[in-house]
């Protein structure tokens, strides 16, 4: 079958040493994957992408490589947001002078207004957004009806957050367990990986750590796409200073793979209803 897939032209694939971002992981993993069952895969990527299907670039280049400089929040949010909307024009110019069977979406805000240009070709389109969250569901609402489209939830309780969305189906998110190795001998801490945003909870997980008399390795940033209270930067950034903490703030994702392993327990106080947690499964599958 000939499959093209898009997720984003922000980050390359795989991720460089200190980004986060699941969709990318996700979505260039299934990519060498449907590769490796034999099929004809196009992954629409950045240039400095490395995959097993074809790559194509269309001349574009990773938004967090582009010789700019971009403020953070809003501004930087719609930014990427329109660099990727380009891209996807271009895909659409390029499949239809290159017809594929089905066109794989990891992406709705950028890609989903330019699908009815591509009336006859099914498209599958996997919701990684919490659909709890009023702005998500209002742009899905806009799109919902759209012809030869099909949605594909990570969660049943992702579901529930907008019902009126004809799902095709729900298929979990899967990780890499010969990357996320069981590990029957960890060490004494604890960690916390993810983007330093409230609705992650790295302030609590530090004080949890901090009440628990625990060590915690934390593994994060402050993410540029969000506009952060003053307050909460300064709270973190004391308990990051904390003589029972350990920071690391940038790491290639197999050392990342690896520090799973080697904690006790794994901290994730969300505080919103996340669609699917990754870290969860990371730890999962290595024991943790």
């Amino acid at each position: 079958m000939r499959i093209a897939l898009y997720a984003t032209n922000e980050y390359p694939y795989p991720l460089p040493a200190g980004a986060i971002h699941a969709v990318v992981t996700l979505a260039g993993a299934l990519a060498d994957g449907l590769t490796d069952r034999g099929h004809d895969v196009t992954l629409y990527c950045p240039e400095e992408s490395i995959t097993k299907a074809h790559k194509k670039t269309l001349g574009y280049r990773s938004f967090i490589n582009l010789p700019i400089s971009v403020p953070s929040g809003s501004v930087r949010y719609q930014c990427k947001s329109f660099y990727s909307q380009r891209m996807v024009r271009d895909m659409v110019d390029d499949i239809k002078r290159n017809p594929v069977d089905l066109i794989h979406l990891h992406n709705v805000r950028d890609a989903l207004p330019l699908m009815h240009l591509l009336p006859d070709i099914p498209k599958v389109v996997t919701v990684h957004d919490s659909l709890f969250i009023t702005q998500y569901k209002f742009f899905l609402n806009l799109y919902k009806d759209l012809p030869n489209t099909y949605f594909v939830s990570i969660s049943k309780r992702q579901q529930e957050g907008m019902p009126e969305l004809s799902f095709f189906s729900n298929v979990y998110n899967g990780t890499d367990t010969n990357l996320f190795r069981f590990n029957s001998t960890p060490d004494n801490h604890l960690l916390f990986s993810g983007r330093f945003i409230p609705q992650k909870g790295v302030d609590i997980a530090l004080q949890a750590a901090q009440l628990a008399r625990r060590p915690i390795h934390v593994i994060g940033f402050f993410d540029k796409r969000v506009e952060l209270s003053k307050e909460f930067r300064q709270a973190v950034t004391v308990l990051l200073h904390q003589p029972y903490v350990r920071y690391t703030k940038k790491i290639d994702y197999q050392s990342l793979a690896k520090l799973y392993g080697q904690a006790q327990a794994l901290l994730f106080p969300v505080q919103w209803e996340e669609a699917f947690g990754l870290v969860m499964i990371e730890a999962m599958a290595c024991g943790t």
